[in-house]
């Protein structure tokens, strides 16, 4: 009989294997969307944060309800931001909305 200690051992490998094989197939489906032209990056600058984004996750939100403003709830992106700029992905017919939506107020 496995002590509890082996189970949880296992478990966790088993978990580790299965984030593993998620990520190695977003990953690869996302370089093949972005290989066919249907999703883009961009490296945007945001030159008007208002005074009240004053940390991370604050210009964060900020940059969500910008580009949830401008686009459908529908449609998908992500991004990474560092001090004023955001590296955004997402469709390609939307990336010009997001690049007039992240500066706009």
């Amino acid at each position: 009989m496995a002590s509890k200690i082996e189970v949880y051992v296992y478990v966790t490998d088993w978990l580790d294997r299965l984030g593993s094989r998620f990520l190695n197939r977003w990953q690869f489906q996302y370089r093949e969307l972005v290989k066919s032209g249907y999703i883009t990056n961009q490296l945007l600058t945001v030159t008007n944060f208002p005074a009240t984004a004053v940390n991370v996750a604050s210009q964060k939100q900020e940059l969500i309800r910008r580009i949830r403003k401008a686009l459908p709830a529908s449609t998908f992106f992500g991004f990474g931001n560092m001090t004023n700029a955001c590296a955004v992905f997402c469709r390609t017919n939307d990336a010009l909305l997001i690049q007039q939506a992240v500066n706009q107020p």
